[in-house]
């Protein structure tokens, strides 16, 4: 007994737990049955089956004996069909609001889903119009022109409006980059006197002495223009007069707009269901009477600018940023042979969106580089090209869609390489963590605004108009579900309407023709006199203005031909001709000479010899207008007038005197102007094989149009074109 108690308590009780306690729980539960068993008592049923069912079938035959009592009956008889209300419970949604959270959380694990609604949409806003008159470059005959002679010069980086440093009147600049110096015309030096290598953009850098004195201030000047014009390149010009209307559209509030009605939709979600498709502008005529806006609104014909944009040799550098621009209703600007684009062409509203003419150069060759970009993506993936039902409209055929493709490549892998590629340009040491910010900040800005822009070439002179516009857009819901909107006519149409603008202030197209009264005289031996006018024209074929005083006679339309000088600066001409036509709608009716007082007759005047018809008393002269007003004219009260259209002559004329000294060389002999002209190419070869700085220049063809329909693909894809050939076969 000892030891067993002994061992007990030596004995590891955790270790035995470990080893049999399966077996102590098993030998318990075994005890339990066997108690269970044997504690039952067990018995035999004494009834026989048959008593069963005798007892269920004598229930059953008593039951069908029964009757209902009528006093039971009638208390169940006005009960509810519960059958009905089963079909109810099953078919009625069930009411969950009791599970719902009443308590604000930060966020709900199961938002409720409201449905999509119609988004509110946006119109185009300040819209303003702008009258004026332009000479664009139309596309010339290929076959007349030498080669190389169809690409323009490069503009100049750091060059003022007109390419020229200090210019300050962009209208009438000619399109060359020539050296200048402070307050100096084209290709002047120093104190604006002419300076010896004004054609540096074509030549060499200036100041070379390597040509310095080879050729006089007159060819300096014609070297610059050559550069940019392309050496002797003459080109097709013609003037138009037109009226911009520009406008800014609220992209951002756009954007929320949609998100609002959409309920779900990230900001970034809805940028991509905002498609511009197409626009629709309209425009009202001022008429006679109390109120001259009583003309119907009628639409403007936008095939007439679109043809226009076909036939012209290029498109100018735009002069916004393209993160404000659209491709469906932006349009492009046409290329110009004389001045630039200025406040024409954008909106007070995006004035910090504005580029100067060294941020246009880099403009264009950032899109540039994105738009191959772009093709490249597409040529090795067709599939990544956004996908539309419905062809865009506006001008998205004649140019890309650069703001759209920008953020495109940006956001792209190949945007890393587009970055490279543009520093390793511009600057390969400082520029790269400036461009690229610059660059993102501009992706970013994706959103902002828009700039609405029409050229409206189907003005006439004298009248006043106002316009309107609308905006064509997809429908975002379109397709979508019935049970994801409020009502079905949120799904139903493709497209949609933007509200009409307003615009409140006409736009008149001034009329370039001036007339104004220089003398009345009577000829010797007549009794009527004959008035002098000098008549101020703009001649639309050449796009530039001729004046000449001719005389008059009663009943006369003022007009007729005339010598004078005429400027064309597309077929670079300036010269006297005979014979020009003038042509006015103005007719003399009468005129008279300003009376001349005898002193001897009028002694209380104290009149001199020389003040005999300077005593108030002028020459008048009375014509009737096109519409059958009499005007009076006299020379005192249009002084002021006329001054101005003769300096607005000079300021056109300036930048164009150097052709009027070439053409005056060219009858010098050997040595001369002609024979310096002919030199032209070999100088330019000498310029760069004497160690020239730059090479000549050429102006870089706007890559954001699109010639043909082959320019979607990426550029080795277009058929016709060798390697390093640029759209249309021409060397970039």
């Amino acid at each position: 007994m000892g030891n067993i108690v002994a061992n007990l308590k030596g004995m590891n009780y955790k270790q035995l737990a470990i080893d049999h306690g399966e077996k102590i729980v098993m030998g318990f539960f075994a005890l339990v049955a066997v108690l269970i068993l044997f504690g039952t008592p067990w018995s035999t049923y004494k009834r026989e089956p048959a008593e069963l069912s005798t007892a269920a079938e004598k229930a059953r035959e008593e039951a069908l004996k029964s009757t209902w009592p009528e006093d039971q009956r009638l208390k169940y008889e006005n009960m509810p069909d519960i059958r009905e209300e089963v079909r109810e419970l099953v078919l009625e949604p069930i009411d969950v609001s009791r599970w719902e959270y009443t308590t604000d959380m930060i966020f709900k694990l199961h938002r409720k889903q409201e449905p999509i609604e119609e988004p509110q949409w946006l119109a185009v806003e300040d819209l303003i119009a702008t009258s004026g008159h332009v000479l664009v470059a139309l596309k010339p005959d290929e076959a007349d022109m030498p080669e190389g002679a169809l690409a323009a010069g490069e503009l100049g980086p750091g060059a003022g409006p007109g390419g020229v440093p200090g210019s300050n009147d962009p209208d009438f600049d000619a399109r060359f980059a020539a050296r200048t110096g402070s307050g100096g015309g084209v290709g002047a030096g120093p104190g604006g006197q002419p300076g010896a290598m004004a054609f540096d953009p074509a030549m060499m850098a200036p100041g070379d002495p390597a040509m310095a004195g080879m050729m006089d201030p007159a060819m300096d000047q014609y070297m610059a223009y050559a550069s940019d014009m392309g050496a002797g390149n003459i080109m097709e010009g013609e003037g138009k007069r037109f009226v911009s209307v520009r406008g800014v559209f609220p992209l951002r509030k756009q954007l929320e707009a949609i998100v609002k009605s959409l309920h779900q939709a990230a900001p970034l979600q809805a940028a991509e269901l905002i498609e511009f498709l197409d626009f629709e502008l309209q425009r009202q005529k001022a008429v006679a009477g109390d109120d001259p806006w009583a003309s119907e609104w009628e639409p403007v014909d936008i095939q007439a600018a679109l043809t226009l944009l076909s036939e012209v040799d290029d498109f100018e550098p735009d002069v916004v940023d393209t993160v404000i621009t659209d491709s469906v209703f932006t349009m492009p600007l046409p290329r110009r042979i004389v001045g630039y684009w200025t406040t024409e062409a954008t909106h007070p509203r995006v004035k910090n969106f504005e580029l100067s003419r060294e941020e246009m150069e880099r403009e264009l060759r950032i899109n540039e580089k994105v738009i191959q970009a772009h093709l490249e993506m597409q040529r090795r993936n067709p599939r990544s090209r956004r996908q539309t039902t419905m062809e865009k409209g506006g001008f998205s055929q004649q140019q890309f869609n650069t703001r759209e493709i920008r953020y495109e490549v940006m956001a792209s892998e190949q945007g890393t390489n587009v970055l490279d590629e543009l520093r390793r340009e511009f600057d390969p040491e400082n520029l790269r963590r400036q461009l690229s910010e610059e660059l993102k900040e501009r992706v970013t800005a994706h959103g902002r605004l828009l700039l609405f822009r029409f050229l409206d070439f189907d003005v006439q002179p004298g009248n006043a108009y106002r316009y309107r516009v609308r905006l064509v857009v997809r429908n975002p819901n379109f397709l979508r579900r019935l049970e994801e909107v409020v009502d079905q006519s949120v799904i139903e149409g493709e497209i949609r309407y933007n509200p009409w603008s307003d615009q409140r202030t006409p736009s008149i197209v001034k009329n370039e023709e001036k007339n104004f009264l220089t003398s009345v005289k009577q000829p010797r031996g007549r009794t009527n006199e004959t008035a002098n006018f000098e008549i101020f024209e703009w001649d639309q074929k050449l796009g530039t203005t001729k004046v000449a005083e001719m005389r008059m006679q009663f009943g006369q339309f003022l007009g007729g031909t005339a010598k004078t000088e005429i400027l064309d600066p597309a077929k670079q001409k300036f010269e006297e001709q005979n014979e020009v036509e003038f042509s006015t709608e103005l007719v003399l009716l009468d005129a008279m000479a300003a009376p001349v007082l005898d002193p001897e007759n009028h002694k209380e005047l104290k009149l001199s010899a020389r003040q005999r018809a300077t005593v108030g008393v002028v020459d008048r002269a009375l014509v009737v207008n096109e519409f059958g007003e009499l005007v009076p004219v006299e020379p005192v009260t249009h002084k002021k007038e006329r001054e101005d259209a003769q300096k607005l002559v000079e300021r056109e004329r300036r930048p164009f005197e150097f052709l009027k000294q070439m053409a005056a060389a060219a009858t010098v002999g050997p040595g001369g102007g002609l024979d310096a002209l002919l030199m032209e190419e070999q100088m330019m070869m000498e310029a760069d094989a004497m160690g020239g700085r730059r090479q000549r220049g050429r102006r870089r063809r706007s890559p954001t149009r699109i010639t043909d329909p082959s320019m979607m693909m990426a550029p080795e894809m277009m058929p016709g074109m060798a390697p390093g050939m640029a759209p249309g076969g021409r060397r970039p």
